[in-house]
């Protein structure tokens, strides 16, 4: 992995008020799994991680797809010194794929680097 090329940085949930909704009350709760899921990741549980992003990905969440692909990413995984965990470049490429789809720009760059 390119050293130009990090973990996608934490962020919160947008505030109330902020950007409107096309789901409403379950894009929220996707949201919020979705900051579960990242702050699973910055205590290197990336199993539990794994699953509290499932969930938001199964309602088309494309930051949970991009973070889900993430804790695939061989790449991504040595970076973080994750330890006992191996990485499958085919399931993250899947995943990145679908982030890619869903929005996520930065999508294409970690698919590049997993050629």
């Amino acid at each position: 992995l390119p050293d130009s090329i990090s973990p996608l940085p934490m962020t919160s949930v947008p505030p109330p008020g902020g950007e409107p909704s096309v789901k409403g009350t379950s894009a929220k709760a996707d949201d919020r799994l979705v900051t579960r899921g990242e702050e699973l990741l910055s205590k290197g549980d990336v199993s539990g991680a794994r699953l509290v992003l499932e969930r938001a990905l199964a309602n088309g969440h494309a930051r949970a797809a991009f973070l889900l692909a993430e804790t695939f990413d061989p790449n991504v995984l040595s970076k973080l010194g994750t330890l006992g965990l191996k990485g499958d470049a085919a399931k993250a490429r899947e995943l990145y794929t679908q982030a890619q789809t869903l929005g996520m720009a930065q999508a294409r760059e970690r698919l590049e680097a997993l050629r």
